[in-house]
């Protein structure tokens, strides 16, 4: 079982802040301090899902905190881009 402390986590969210280029990935705010990977869908619920690439995004703590009671309407748009940049990194 992945823990939030464990090597493989660490790993995945390093690999989450390197494709985001180290900016909030939030529509409009593009900023780079207090960054935190945010889980498209939760934790708690997808353990398959813990340390998969796909299922992280980068958010300032700003917008993370917007998120609170709200993830599930933000999971598809997450979701879109997060996929537009696998897509753009194909090219």
């Amino acid at each position: 079982m992945t823990s939030r402390s464990s090597a493989e986590y660490n790993v995945f969210k390093e690999k989450v802040l390197k494709r985001d280029e180290w900016t909030c990935q939030f529509p409009n705010c593009k900023s780079q301090a207090q960054l935190e990977v945010h889980h498209i869908r939760p934790f708690s619920k997808d353990k398959h899902l813990r340390t998969d690439e796909m299922n992280g995004i980068t958010l300032c703590h700003k917008c993370h905190s917007k998120l609170k009671a709200k993830e599930q309407q933000y999971e598809m748009l997450f979701f879109q881009i997060v996929l537009a940049k696998y897509n753009k990194k194909s090219e």
